[in-house]
């Protein structure tokens, strides 16, 4: 079988159709889709007409239709591209009446051009110099005539503005990507659209061979693939499925049964013993089989990516880590390793909107900086894609190019919103996942997951944050209500120092007295400060930020230092403080945490022994937790209510906040121990249990 130019432009115009179909279907809510298919389907129009074109002297019935089919390629083609640069790289404020005029004037022009054609005119020359030659100026009709050179300027003057409309894009603030676009539509695109309408519409007055307008035809195609591909409103691998695989399968399955089923229809009913009906139905079933086993063999190979494996399946154990997160940074951190394992991406930036002032502010990393309000243009394009959106893609709709540009700076080529009811609660920026692959929409699809769990846990880590934050609030709170409770008695207990303090002090000044009773005097002095500077200690030892420092320190130093910092306080109630613990015992905890708990229980004790009596500090090693014990020889905590000691403003003295218990205990929890009343039958003893701290 001899290929001549009908064959090949019968593939040519299969394959612009293939182009067309995927490009409409893959996202047919997108304008730079829908116009980058009108702009193919004129192309396959004018490639039907010249189909057509080259077969008249077969029929001359295909003159007609090649003329209408022609005339409404070529007319609505150049206006096609003007639309493009009405909306790439940004989108103009666009009056659609304008646009609607101008396609109007486009089927006017292509009604015009088909009646006036100069039918008989035509096929009296078609046969002359053995078609070289078809119409020629003289037996033009003069309506015709001037509806082709108005056609002639029309295509110039649209594609003229099409360059302007591309060249004033330059002056705004694009990224390199789309001056880039930009660049190879004006340098290359336009001047291959304009010769593809100038040499369409010559060569209904003049044949020119195939070749050259199949090599413009060719040549814009290819051109229209990059530029697909430029703007990634396809993935290639969808078009390697659509274009190559599915027809080749297709092709294979016609050859074999036409060649080989059917051809032998008869003698393979003869054998299976069959009437050939049901030997159809059969071979029917057999193929579909096979078709069906060659899909699910190739399309796993064909779900992958081309350059390399970035996606594989998600295990439920990592999603399952997702749902252990208690605060938003750490579910940014989850989801960090989430992304880092199966989807290659290093790092992604998490934007969460405050429910108070619709700022999204950015949660675990502040690598971008955006300014993105709750009726900031973006989200309000988000909303309506409800998807995730590639960079290229949001280029086209929106045209506020400092977001675009910080997005593009960043790294960043996806945006995923994720929504709670028809409200944008977070937004996601992820980078490409590797230098030659940019995202595809079943890889936005594989994302899914996301949309599904992320605004559950958003809102639990908020519940939870608001939980600690109430928490710390209500510590802080206490603390305060200590601060002022000690503060009011250290008011009240400084006092006899300063009396004294004063006396002693007129004493010296006003009376004449011995060396040795100015000594005596001064040492009073003395004693009264030291024990004001106790109290003060005191009252300075509350932390107000309840922060661990953790480190490791000698423990019978601290219980020394706690000896001395009471040891006025003890003087003056006649109570005994015995250490019974190692002096070399080296532990691994917040120091002035643990001198904080041992004082509030030595003071309770004090307290509660009032005059003479003994306090012993245990401390035990087992293992690798530590046991401090505090007994002391008072009355002890009565039976009936023992299990409130813990809990706040519960007291049982005159002049008391109930808090000293509650704080200690919980200084002890952020050590991550345990504190408890053990019952001895007499006094009270506190045992405190620390674990892993050597």
């Amino acid at each position: 079988m001899n290929i001549n130019y009908s064959h090949i432009q019968t593939i040519i115009i299969l394959l612009s159709l293939i182009i067309g179909y995927t490009v409409w279907t893959y996202n047919a809510k997108s304008y730079l889709n829908r116009i980058l298919a009108i702009i193919v389907l004129c192309l396959v129009l004018i490639e039907i007409s010249l189909f057509l074109f080259l077969r008249i002297n077969e029929n001359e019935n295909y003159i007609y239709p090649s003329i209408i089919i022609g005339s409404l390629g070529i007319s609505f083609f150049p206006t096609s591209l003007y639309t493009l640069s009405l909306y790439y790289p940004v989108k103009r404020e666009v009056k659609k009446g304008r646009l609607y005029f101008l396609y109007m004037l486009d089927l006017l022009l292509a009604v015009i051009i088909v009646f006036t054609f100069p039918r008989s005119d035509a096929l009296n020359q078609s046969k002359v110099l053995n078609r070289l030659l078809y119409l020629s100026f003289e037996n033009m009709p003069l309506v015709s005539l001037i509806s082709y050179s108005f056609l002639t300027f029309y295509t110039l003057i649209l594609l003229i503005l099409a360059v302007r409309n591309f060249i004033i894009c330059f002056r705004c603030d694009a990224i390199p990507y789309e001056r880039r676009t930009v660049q190879l539509l004006i340098i290359f695109g336009l001047p291959l659209a304009f010769f593809l309408s100038i040499v369409s519409i010559i060569n209904y007055f003049f044949y020119i061979p195939f070749p050259w307008l199949g090599f413009i035809i060719v040549a814009f195609t290819f051109f229209l693939v990059i530029l697909i591909f430029r703007f990634h409103l396809i993935d290639i691998r969808r078009f390697i499925y659509g274009v190559f695989f599915y027809p080749a399968l297709i092709a294979a399955l016609v050859f074999i049964y036409v060649y080989l089923i059917v051809r032998n229809q008869k003698r393979i009913a003869e054998f299976l013993l069959m009437p050939e009906t049901i030997t159809f139905v059969l071979e029917v079933f057999i193929l579909y089989l096979v078709v069906m086993s060659i899909v699910r063999f190739f399309r796993p190979a064909l779900r992958q990516p081309i350059v390399s494996n970035i996606l594989k399946p998600i295990e439920i154990e990592a999603l399952e880590s997702l749902s252990y997160a208690t605060s938003l940074e750490d579910l940014y951190n989850r989801l960090t390793g989430i992304l880092k394992d199966y989807f290659k991406i290093d790092s992604f930036v998490f934007l969460l909107k405050d429910r108070s002032t619709g700022l999204f502010s950015c949660i675990g990393a502040d690598s971008v900086s955006l300014n993105l309000r709750e009726d900031h243009e973006l989200v309000q394009k988000l909303k309506v894609f409800r998807r995730g959106v590639t960079i290229e893609e949001l280029l086209i709709h929106l045209n506020n190019r400092e977001i675009i540009k910080s997005i593009y700076l960043g790294g960043f080529d996806l945006i995923m919103p994720i929504f709670r009811e028809d409200q944008i609660i977070s937004i996601l920026l992820l980078p490409r996942p590797n230098l030659f692959r940019r995202w595809s929409y079943d890889d936005i699809a594989s994302l899914n997951f996301l949309k599904v769990l992320l605004p559950s846990l958003i809102a639990r880590c908020r519940v939870y944050e608001a939980e600690k934050e109430l928490e710390r609030h209500q510590y802080r709170m206490e603390q305060f209500m200590v601060i002022g409770e000690m503060a009011s008695e250290i008011a009240h207990e400084i006092r006899n120092p300063l009396s004294i303090i004063s006396t002693s002090v007129e004493t010296l000044i006003n009376a004449d007295i011995s060396e040795k009773e100015k000594k005596m005097m001064l040492g009073y002095i003395q004693d009264e400060v030291d024990r004001m500077n106790i109290l003060v200690n005191r009252l300075l030892s509350i932390n107000f930020v309840k922060k661990v420092e953790v480190r490791k320190f000698n423990l019978y130093r601290v219980l020394e230092r706690l000896r001395d910092f009471l040891k006025y306080r003890l003087r003056d109630a006649d109570i005994e403080l015995e250490l019974d613990a190692d002096r070399d015992m080296v532990v691994n905890l917040d120091e002035n945490m643990l001198f904080q708990i041992l004082l509030n229980l030595i003071l309770n004790s004090i307290e509660a022994i009032k005059k003479s009596g003994r306090i012993i500090i245990h401390v035990v090693r087992k293992s690798n937790e530590l046991e401090i014990g505090v007994e002391d020889t008072g009355p002890g905590i009565p039976v009936e209510i023992r299990e409130k000691i813990f809990e706040p403003f519960f007291t049982t003295k005159k002049k008391g906040s109930g808090l000293g218990l509650t704080v200690t205990k919980r200084l002890v929890e952020s050590l991550y121990g345990r504190i408890e009343l053990v019952d001895r039958g007499r006094g009270a003893f506190f045992k405190i249990t620390f674990y892993d701290c050597f």
